[in-house]
């Protein structure tokens, strides 16, 4: 009865985001035909405040011209972008989440400017799965900006006062089986793992395994043997009682924790820190074999660039404050090190900066650490469906976890979600 509960929620919540659609779709008419004297960014608060570390260096070149940042949510952007009325409010660039995307560009597709004679002798110097995430049918719809590798941080206190060496630790069986023997020796007080949430965990695990909710074809995969081998290490860990979840930065007040899953702003957080005590270290992530792949991300984000009469030139302002945020080894170092917002331009890995030994990770180059692990990130299939799938997952995934038949119970997820997207 609470499964028909769940299923009837998700489709009305589902079925408002449907209509949603259908009514943004109709602002694909391209009726942006003016040329502004000023340029308008939307982005996050965090991403705002990077990009403003290159349009003070844009304003030295083009002083008369004004960039208003407007505070935007990634979730917010494809709502709002549809209720624009007034011409002179539209954004010149977006800075978007990648998942976000493909559902952006499809619904908007006509007011997207084609970055191909703009930006394609730029993209091999691009991450290469960031590459694949704004390459959309053989278009350049969006330019790659910053991105989060993951890593498994661990307290180092803990993992010595149980005599636990991190690097016996390289797969997930072996991950589980720490766990268990510090639960034990601990009295059930410290949990192995920390982590933000279930569906980031099985995200995070789905993308070591080169898979996402869709395969490379575009079909859904939600119940392939990635899937189910993704499901039943976090049902292990559940099993075994030593993973927790909780808000993203509240692992540093539970001393009852043994590591953390995070992407690279866990690691920026931790050397800001006021309690410097180098009790952390860092470590890539376990993988599902031995000598399997380890590397994967929670996201990233990617500029979109609004078409409009003047983006016809070469002399486009737009086109050129975009080149100043994502592709000047200057901005992005000095955005990163005061935001921590990671690039993907892979150039600026050759800044010094990012050779630096890290005190508070016993001074080891831990940006270099994360540049490797960026470099094979494996690519990520986010298509237009992505945001409404991944809801679906974060309302059964507990149900799917708790369940001792995980094939039954993926299947009836997928089910669920053909019915949502076909």
């Amino acid at each position: 009865m609470k499964s028909v509960k769940k299923i009837i929620g998700v489709l009305m919540i589902l079925s408002t985001v449907l209509v949603m659609f259908a009514s943004c779709k109709g602002s694909n008419k391209n009726y942006k035909s003016y040329i502004k004297e000023n340029l308008i960014i939307w982005g996050d608060p965090t991403y705002n405040q990077s990009m403003y570390e290159a349009v003070k260096e844009f304003n030295k070149s083009y002083p008369n011209v004004t960039v208003k940042f407007v505070k935007k949510k990634s979730s917010e952007v494809i709502k709002d972008f549809g209720k624009i009325k007034d011409q002179k409010e539209f954004p010149n660039i977006i800075c978007l989440d990648d998942n976000r995307l493909r559902e952006f560009t499809f619904k908007y597709y006509r007011d997207v400017l084609n970055l191909n004679d703009k930006f394609n002798s730029y993209m091999d110097k691009f991450l290469k799965y960031k590459k694949n995430i704004v390459n959309i049918n053989n278009n350049i719809l969006a330019v790659p900006y910053s991105v989060k590798p993951v890593a498994l941080y661990y307290r180092k206190d803990v993992f010595e006062k149980y005599n636990i060496n991190p690097l016996d630790i390289k797969t997930w069986n072996d991950f589980i089986n720490v766990g268990k023997t510090i639960l034990n020796k601990s009295d059930n007080k410290t949990k192995m793992l920390y982590v933000n949430s279930d569906e980031d965990m099985f995200k995070i695990l789905l993308n070591e395994k080169e898979s996402s909710y869709f395969n490379k074809e575009g079909m859904l995969s939600i119940n392939d043997i990635n899937s189910k081998k993704s499901m039943e290490i976090i049902k292990n860990m559940y099993n075994f009682k030593i993973i927790q979840t909780g808000g993203y930065f509240d692992f540093n007040k539970n001393q009852n924790v043994a590591t953390v899953i995070g992407d690279i702003s866990v690691a920026d957080y931790i050397k800001k820190s006021k309690e410097k005590n180098n009790n952390w270290g860092v470590m890539r992530l376990p993988a599902f074999e031995n000598g399997g792949k380890n590397s994967a991300t929670l996201g990233g984000t990617s500029l979109v660039i609004i078409d409009s009469e003047d983006s016809k030139n070469d002399n486009d302002l737009s086109v050129k404050l975009a080149k100043y945020i994502t592709l000047n080894k200057k901005n992005l170092k000095t955005s990163f090190e005061k935001y921590g917002v990671f690039p993907s331009y892979t150039p600026v890995y050759d800044c010094s900066n990012f050779s630096k030994s890290i005190e508070a990770f016993d001074n080891l180059k831990l940006w270099k650490f994360f540049e490797k692990i960026s470099k094979d990130i494996p690519i990520v299939n986010y298509t237009e469906n992505f945001n409404q799938i991944d809801k679906i997952v974060a309302t059964f995934i507990k149900e799917v976890v708790n369940s001792n038949d995980i094939d039954v119970k993926l299947k009836h997820m997928k089910e669920i979600i053909e019915k949502v997207v076909n």
